[in-house]
């Protein structure tokens, strides 16, 4: 997991957690946290995009928020509003990252 990195999961067209279970999406989600912060200051390889497709596909039905306890969707919750607040720059740099973002923080708030 520490070594998983852009090459495996940096490419929409290619993501495999997109065919993962979701005991794959648990167990890859602290690396898909760790490659958000990584390199969420290099927009050419920014892994946001894809990191809130995972959390918002579906809307609240998304398996991965299902799975998770309370905990971790607060951790989630919490990830998310820390990148709305450090990272305004880098959100709004990509037109629809900003109402992704607010979505996803409104999904994993609400189940």
């Amino acid at each position: 997991m520490d070594t998983i990195g852009l090459e495996q999961l940096g490419h929409p067209s290619w993501d495999p957690l997109c065919f993962s279970s979701v005991e794959g999406l648990l167990y890859y989600l602290p690396a898909m946290i760790r490659l958000t912060l990584d390199n969420i200051e290099d927009r050419q390889n920014s892994y946001l995009d894809q990191f809130l497709f995972h959390l918002i596909q579906d809307g609240r039905d998304n398996r991965l928020v299902l799975a998770c306890s309370c905990e971790q969707r607060n951790f989630i919750a919490a990830f998310l509003e820390y990148l709305i607040n450090n990272y305004p720059s880098q959100i709004e740099a990509e037109a629809q990252l900003p109402d992704e973002i607010l979505r996803a923080h409104e999904i994993w708030c609400a189940v």
